[in-house]
């Protein structure tokens, strides 16, 4: 359910975002990234807030030092979060 509140760059069949609370786009830029960092960010999402974290968004959770992604360590597999990263390093860059 990472369509709630992230959109993914490219993707036509997931929803627009629900949240108040919008996290960054989902894309091909997280395949740059090491897997290991990726996947501490979905478990562990408050150890290090993204850098496409919107300035009003960090501006309302500066006092909390916590991210708005919830805490997924205790509902996603072993297995779901392999698949997800994989799903995130095929992201492709959108075609303009």
């Amino acid at each position: 359910k990472c369509y709630v509140c992230h959109r993914v760059v490219g993707e036509t069949s997931f929803p627009q975002p629900a949240s108040d609370a919008q996290g960054p786009d989902l894309d091909r830029s997280l395949s740059l990234r090491p897997a290991s960092d990726v996947a501490a960010a979905i478990i562990l999402p408050s150890h290090s807030m993204s850098t496409k974290t919107s300035a009003a968004l960090k501006a309302r959770l500066k006092d909390l030092q916590l991210s708005p992604m919830g805490d997924f360590s205790g509902t996603l597999t072993v297995r779901q979060l392999a698949d997800l990263l994989t799903y995130l390093g095929s992201l492709q860059n959108p075609r303009r």
